[in-house]
Protein backbone atom coordinates (compact mmCIF):
# COMPACT_ATOMS: atom_id res chain seq x y z
CA UNK A 1 0.00 0.00 0.00
CA UNK A 2 1.39 3.39 -1.12
CA UNK A 3 1.51 6.57 1.37
CA UNK A 4 0.09 8.62 -1.53
CA UNK A 5 -1.03 7.12 -4.83
CA UNK A 6 -2.44 9.48 -7.46
CA UNK A 7 -4.57 7.69 -10.05
CA UNK A 8 -5.19 9.36 -13.40
CA UNK A 9 -6.10 13.35 -11.82
CA UNK A 10 -7.11 16.01 -14.56
CA UNK A 11 -7.41 19.19 -12.98
CA UNK A 12 -7.50 23.02 -13.76
CA UNK A 13 -9.55 26.33 -13.60
CA UNK A 14 -11.99 27.43 -14.77
CA UNK A 15 -13.35 24.29 -16.13
CA UNK A 16 -10.29 24.04 -18.22
CA UNK A 17 -7.33 21.60 -17.74
CA UNK A 18 -3.77 22.22 -16.77
CA UNK A 19 -3.23 18.80 -15.86
CA UNK A 20 -4.27 16.08 -17.47
CA UNK A 21 -4.14 11.96 -16.66
CA UNK A 22 -1.42 12.26 -14.31
CA UNK A 23 -0.82 8.90 -11.92
CA UNK A 24 2.53 8.58 -9.29
CA UNK A 25 3.08 7.26 -5.80
CA UNK A 26 5.25 7.26 -3.28
CA UNK A 27 6.21 5.78 0.37
CA UNK A 28 8.15 6.80 3.55
CA UNK A 29 11.73 6.94 2.65
CA UNK A 30 10.64 7.99 -1.12
CA UNK A 31 12.03 11.99 -2.42
CA UNK A 32 9.55 12.28 -5.24
CA UNK A 33 10.48 14.82 -7.73
CA UNK A 34 8.34 16.71 -9.98
CA UNK A 35 10.31 18.80 -12.54
CA UNK A 36 8.93 20.51 -16.72
CA UNK A 37 9.93 23.60 -17.99
CA UNK A 38 7.73 26.72 -16.49
CA UNK A 39 3.86 25.73 -17.25
CA UNK A 40 4.17 22.53 -17.36
CA UNK A 41 1.42 21.83 -14.37
CA UNK A 42 3.63 21.39 -11.39
CA UNK A 43 1.87 23.91 -9.05
CA UNK A 44 -1.23 23.00 -10.38
CA UNK A 45 -0.25 19.00 -9.51
CA UNK A 46 1.02 20.15 -5.98
CA UNK A 47 -2.30 21.98 -5.14
CA UNK A 48 -4.47 19.09 -6.29
CA UNK A 49 -2.87 17.16 -3.55
CA UNK A 50 -3.12 19.67 -0.71
CA UNK A 51 -6.48 19.69 -1.71
CA UNK A 52 -6.84 23.63 -3.15
CA UNK A 53 -8.05 22.55 -6.02
CA UNK A 54 -10.88 19.55 -6.85
CA UNK A 55 -9.86 17.44 -9.72
CA UNK A 56 -12.62 16.72 -12.29
CA UNK A 57 -11.19 13.16 -12.55
CA UNK A 58 -8.72 10.37 -10.96
CA UNK A 59 -8.33 9.57 -7.37
CA UNK A 60 -5.83 10.45 -4.39
CA UNK A 61 -5.30 8.18 -2.18
CA UNK A 62 -3.49 8.87 1.55
CA UNK A 63 -2.83 5.09 2.31
CA UNK A 64 -6.32 3.35 2.16
CA UNK A 65 -7.99 6.80 2.53
CA UNK A 66 -9.53 8.36 -0.47
CA UNK A 67 -8.83 11.83 -0.03
CA UNK A 68 -12.62 12.97 -1.25
CA UNK A 69 -14.02 11.67 1.72
CA UNK A 70 -12.32 13.54 4.36
CA UNK A 71 -12.28 16.55 5.55
CA UNK A 72 -10.16 19.58 4.85
CA UNK A 73 -8.94 19.49 8.56
CA UNK A 74 -8.11 15.95 8.71
CA UNK A 75 -6.29 16.46 5.42
CA UNK A 76 -4.32 18.82 7.18
CA UNK A 77 -3.22 15.43 9.75
CA UNK A 78 -1.69 13.42 6.49
CA UNK A 79 -0.43 16.23 4.14
CA UNK A 80 1.77 19.42 5.01
CA UNK A 81 3.36 21.60 2.55
CA UNK A 82 5.74 24.11 2.29
CA UNK A 83 5.76 27.22 -0.11
CA UNK A 84 8.50 29.34 -2.08
CA UNK A 85 8.27 32.15 0.07
CA UNK A 86 7.49 33.13 3.54
CA UNK A 87 6.19 36.10 4.92
CA UNK A 88 9.00 38.33 6.27
CA UNK A 89 5.63 39.10 9.40
CA UNK A 90 6.94 40.45 12.74
CA UNK A 91 5.24 37.03 13.82
CA UNK A 92 7.81 35.01 16.13
CA UNK A 93 9.60 31.38 14.42
CA UNK A 94 8.25 29.76 17.67
CA UNK A 95 4.39 31.33 17.27
CA UNK A 96 4.62 30.88 13.26
CA UNK A 97 5.57 26.60 14.11
CA UNK A 98 2.57 26.35 16.41
CA UNK A 99 0.26 27.53 13.36
CA UNK A 100 1.07 24.12 12.23
CA UNK A 101 -0.50 22.61 15.27
CA UNK A 102 -3.97 23.71 14.14
CA UNK A 103 -5.58 21.00 11.99
CA UNK A 104 -5.04 19.24 15.86
CA UNK A 105 -6.42 21.70 17.88
CA UNK A 106 -9.90 21.61 19.78
CA UNK A 107 -12.12 24.87 18.09
CA UNK A 108 -12.62 25.63 21.66
CA UNK A 109 -9.67 25.59 23.13
CA UNK A 110 -7.01 27.43 21.51
CA UNK A 111 -4.47 27.57 24.39
CA UNK A 112 -1.03 25.72 23.65
CA UNK A 113 -1.16 22.53 25.09
CA UNK A 114 1.63 20.44 27.05
CA UNK A 115 1.82 17.73 23.77
CA UNK A 116 1.99 21.01 20.90
CA UNK A 117 4.68 22.74 23.17
CA UNK A 118 6.45 19.53 22.65
CA UNK A 119 5.90 18.88 19.05
CA UNK A 120 6.97 22.51 18.40
CA UNK A 121 10.28 22.48 20.39
CA UNK A 122 10.95 19.01 18.37
CA UNK A 123 10.33 20.49 14.84
CA UNK A 124 12.34 23.42 15.28
CA UNK A 125 15.16 21.88 16.87
CA UNK A 126 14.89 18.94 13.97
CA UNK A 127 15.64 21.75 11.90
CA UNK A 128 18.18 23.26 13.68
CA UNK A 129 16.67 26.75 14.44
CA UNK A 130 16.07 26.91 17.95
CA UNK A 131 18.56 29.40 18.51
CA UNK A 132 16.34 31.65 16.59
CA UNK A 133 12.36 30.95 18.29
CA UNK A 134 12.22 33.89 19.60
CA UNK A 135 13.08 36.29 16.97
CA UNK A 136 10.63 37.58 14.50
CA UNK A 137 10.40 36.24 10.94
CA UNK A 138 11.09 39.53 9.55
CA UNK A 139 14.75 39.44 11.21
CA UNK A 140 16.00 36.26 9.95
CA UNK A 141 17.51 35.44 6.14
CA UNK A 142 15.52 34.06 3.37
CA UNK A 143 17.02 30.12 4.06
CA UNK A 144 16.17 30.83 8.10
CA UNK A 145 12.37 31.48 6.94
CA UNK A 146 12.70 28.65 5.01
CA UNK A 147 13.51 26.46 7.77
CA UNK A 148 10.92 27.60 9.47
CA UNK A 149 8.36 26.88 7.28
CA UNK A 150 9.60 23.52 7.22
CA UNK A 151 9.59 22.97 11.09
CA UNK A 152 5.97 24.50 10.76
CA UNK A 153 4.75 21.79 8.59
CA UNK A 154 6.41 19.04 10.59
CA UNK A 155 4.47 20.40 13.68
CA UNK A 156 1.47 18.95 11.64
CA UNK A 157 3.24 15.49 11.73
CA UNK A 158 2.45 14.96 8.29
CA UNK A 159 2.59 11.20 6.28
CA UNK A 160 3.76 13.29 3.12
CA UNK A 161 5.63 16.29 2.85
CA UNK A 162 4.94 18.88 -0.17
CA UNK A 163 7.88 21.14 -0.77
CA UNK A 164 7.77 23.67 -4.15
CA UNK A 165 10.73 25.00 -4.92
CA UNK A 166 12.43 24.30 -1.91
CA UNK A 167 15.86 25.59 -2.53
CA UNK A 168 15.23 28.65 -4.88
CA UNK A 169 16.79 31.73 -4.05
CA UNK A 170 19.00 30.07 -1.88
CA UNK A 171 22.67 30.52 -1.56
CA UNK A 172 24.82 26.90 -1.84
CA UNK A 173 25.27 26.78 1.80
CA UNK A 174 22.02 26.55 2.39
CA UNK A 175 20.63 24.77 -0.18
CA UNK A 176 23.33 21.94 0.93
CA UNK A 177 21.46 22.83 4.39
CA UNK A 178 17.64 22.00 2.80
CA UNK A 179 19.10 18.78 0.93
CA UNK A 180 20.44 17.23 3.51
CA UNK A 181 17.50 17.32 5.90
CA UNK A 182 15.42 16.65 3.09
CA UNK A 183 17.10 13.11 3.39
CA UNK A 184 17.06 13.05 6.93
CA UNK A 185 13.25 13.63 7.10
CA UNK A 186 12.57 11.19 3.97
CA UNK A 187 13.29 8.50 6.63
CA UNK A 188 9.77 8.88 8.75
CA UNK A 189 7.72 9.87 5.65
CA UNK A 190 7.04 10.48 2.55
CA UNK A 191 8.36 13.81 0.49
CA UNK A 192 7.43 15.15 -2.62
CA UNK A 193 9.29 18.36 -4.05
CA UNK A 194 8.44 20.36 -7.43
CA UNK A 195 11.88 21.75 -8.72
CA UNK A 196 13.47 23.31 -11.74
CA UNK A 197 17.15 22.21 -10.53
CA UNK A 198 17.38 18.81 -12.52
CA UNK A 199 21.21 18.47 -11.11
CA UNK A 200 19.66 18.97 -7.26
CA UNK A 201 16.72 16.51 -8.31
CA UNK A 202 19.79 13.74 -9.68
CA UNK A 203 21.01 14.26 -6.45
CA UNK A 204 18.52 13.33 -4.24
CA UNK A 205 15.12 12.09 -5.78
CA UNK A 206 14.38 8.39 -5.47
CA UNK A 207 11.41 8.84 -7.89
CA UNK A 208 10.66 11.44 -10.28
CA UNK A 209 7.77 12.74 -12.62
CA UNK A 210 8.75 14.94 -15.66
CA UNK A 211 5.42 17.05 -16.76
CA UNK A 212 5.48 18.62 -20.03
CA UNK A 213 2.44 21.10 -20.90
CA UNK A 214 -0.01 19.14 -18.82
CA UNK A 215 0.89 16.27 -18.98
CA UNK A 216 3.06 13.06 -17.87
CA UNK A 217 6.22 12.53 -19.94
CA UNK A 218 7.19 9.27 -17.92
CA UNK A 219 7.54 8.25 -14.29
CA UNK A 220 9.72 5.90 -12.18
CA UNK A 221 13.39 5.45 -10.56
CA UNK A 222 14.75 8.50 -10.88
CA UNK A 223 17.64 7.24 -12.18
CA UNK A 224 15.35 5.74 -15.24
CA UNK A 225 13.32 8.50 -15.47
CA UNK A 226 16.03 11.56 -15.79
CA UNK A 227 17.68 11.14 -18.84
CA UNK A 228 19.06 13.46 -21.59
CA UNK A 229 16.29 12.57 -23.59
CA UNK A 230 13.48 12.24 -21.63
CA UNK A 231 14.82 16.16 -20.85
CA UNK A 232 15.08 16.62 -24.28
CA UNK A 233 11.35 16.19 -24.36
CA UNK A 234 10.51 18.51 -21.40
CA UNK A 235 12.31 21.51 -22.38
CA UNK A 236 12.28 21.52 -25.72
CA UNK A 237 16.20 22.25 -25.92
CA UNK A 238 18.89 19.47 -26.82
CA UNK A 239 20.07 18.46 -23.35
CA UNK A 240 23.06 15.81 -22.52
CA UNK A 241 24.64 14.11 -19.74
CA UNK A 242 28.14 14.61 -18.44
CA UNK A 243 29.81 11.85 -16.32
CA UNK A 244 32.02 12.23 -13.39
CA UNK A 245 34.88 10.16 -11.96
CA UNK A 246 31.85 7.47 -14.12
CA UNK A 247 29.48 7.93 -11.71
CA UNK A 248 28.12 11.75 -10.49
CA UNK A 249 25.74 12.35 -13.56
CA UNK A 250 25.21 16.33 -14.55
CA UNK A 251 22.50 17.18 -16.91
CA UNK A 252 23.38 20.42 -19.30
CA UNK A 253 21.87 22.66 -21.55
CA UNK A 254 23.89 22.23 -24.75
CA UNK A 255 23.07 25.90 -25.58
CA UNK A 256 25.20 26.41 -22.36
CA UNK A 257 28.43 24.26 -23.11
Amino acid sequence: MNTIDIQNITAGYDKRAVISDISLSGNIGDIVAIIGANGSGKSTLLRTIVGDIKPTSGNIFFSDINSYNITTRRRAQIVACVEQETQASQMHIYDYVMMGRTPFRSLFSLTDRDRDREIVAKAIDTVGITHLQNKALAETSGGERRLASIAKALAQQPKILLLDEPTANLDLANKVAIIDLLKTLARTMCIIIVSHDVNEVISVASKALILADGRSICFGDAHDVLTAQNLTKAYHTDICEISIDGKARIMMAKGLM
